[in-house]
């Protein structure tokens, strides 16, 4: 194609032809070389040069949450990659499952680097940046890192007190603060407590539903706009908020494409509800093409259309009406996060091996002093891993006592979801 030269599948500001262009050798590469898109392509009777474009992803049949487990997890990898020399995020698990999204190092820079332009988007100023990660999935130590010398990230882990994680917060004087708006809403009313004083210049919320009540207490604690930023793990950054017209997400085209189909998986008209389907541009180690979300969303406005007030041009989405996390109340009035409780489970079962594979755990709060973790797996869990999940547990506030139970079955509710985290306190 005369004219795309230089711009690849990470190229940045991609047109319609070079989104096509990214497509086309995504689809070529995991043909080749993955097992499972392999067996899809033959399953529908295609070839990869049978879709020259977006445009021709509806033939392609769409890939739920559940295809991904399969016997052998390598059949989703790319042929000869090596698991120990890939960059892992873990998704949060919303059916009570994990899943490991692979990555090689130039991938996993690329995706960050999605981000970066995407906050760019509401930020003004220059570099250098301190862009702070408050209540990341991990219970490791809060870190630093440098990324090109003008961007400084750190990440403070959400299994840490609220209070402790504020400190940390104004110890960083933030350019731009970021996370799960749960998580950062128990920072803010930490920081309002304490009368601290942290004044980044923007924050940005992603991976859960931003509620207008967490973005008023975030603008009071923080002094700044808010803004909400459409992500998962399978692919990054999907959209981020204009930052002229609040609700309106404009599609990070540069990463993904992003379908909403009706109940049939058929393309709706735009401006209709349907559900999310997204297509992952730039990775080739463990390719997400026509995968389902589970959230619902409606899409306005294609190429050559007038551009946006912001100068945006391009495919934007509604807001997103998707799973919406909640919080669990302790006895002494305190309030966890459940991204918080996922978090320590999640830990406790990284590194099981196959004969302990878990499908699904349900974290059950029976009263404010009582929790029972049920699991799902292939036998019951090692005697460390047990209490390992128990004492974390324990540790969400005074007088926790938690049991861990194996099951064979977590069925599905009456409504035909499945519900991870249930209170009954």
């Amino acid at each position: 194609m005369r004219g795309l030269k230089g711009i690849g599948r990470f190229g940045l500001h991609k047109t319609s032809a070079h989104i096509d262009r990214a497509l086309c050798g995504l689809l070529r590469d995991a043909h080749s070389n993955v097992a499972s898109v392999q067996r899809r392509f033959e399953e529908a009777g295609l070839r990869p040069d049978d879709i020259q474009g977006a445009r021709d992803l509806p033939r392609l049949p769409v890939a739920t949450r559940e295809s991904f487990d399969s016997p052998s997890f390598r059949d989703q990898l790319r042929r000869g990659t090596d698991p120990r020399k890939c960059v892992i995020s873990w998704t949060s698990g919303s059916t009570g499952q994990q899943l490991p999204v692979h990555m090689n190092s130039a991938e996993a820079f690329y995706r960050r680097l999605l981000l970066f332009n995407a906050i760019r988007r509401n930020l003004a100023g220059r570099f250098p940046w301190t862009i702070v990660e408050a209540g990341v999935g991990s219970k490791k130590p809060a870190s630093t890192r440098r990324i090109a010398g003008v961007v400084r990230v750190v990440h403070i882990p959400r299994t840490d007190h609220p209070r402790r994680q504020a400190e940390q917060l104004a110890a960083c004087r933030p350019t731009v603060i970021t996370g799960h708006p749960t998580c950062l809403e128990l920072v803010a009313e930490a920081v309002l407590a304490q009368s601290g004083k942290i004044h980044p210049r923007l924050v940005v919320c992603r991976g859960e539903i931003l509620l207008p009540a967490t973005r008023t207490l975030l603008a009071k604690a923080f002094g700044c706009r808010v803004v909400d930023y459409y992500s998962c793990d399978e692919i990054g950054n999907i959209a981020w908020e204009c930052p002229e017209r609040e609700g309106v997400f404009h599609a990070n085209t540069d990463g993904c494409i992003v379908e909403i189909l009706d109940e049939d998986d058929q393309p709706v008209s735009p401006g209709r509800p349907g559900s999310v389907v997204v297509t992952n541009l730039f990775n080739r180690t463990m390719p997400f093409i026509r995968y389902g979300l589970g959230d619902q969303s409606s899409l306005h406005s294609e190429y050559g259309d007038k551009p946006c007030i912001c100068g945006h041009r391009g495919p934007s989405l509604s807001p997103i009406l998707g799973r919406e996390a909640q919080f669990f109340r302790m006895a002494d009035g305190t309030r966890v996060s459940q991204r918080t409780v996922s978090t320590m489970v999640n830990a406790s079962m990284r590194d099981l091996d196959q004969d302990h594979q878990v499908r699904r755990y349900q974290v059950i709060q029976e009263t404010l002093s009582s929790i029972r973790v049920r699991v799902q797996a292939n036998s019951p869990l090692p005697a460390d891993a047990v209490a390992s999940i128990a004492r974390d547990m324990e540790r969400l506030g005074p007088g926790i006592v938690c049991s861990v139970e194996h099951v064979n079955d977590l069925p599905l509710d009456a409504s035909g979801k499945f519900q991870r985290f249930i209170s009954r306190a």
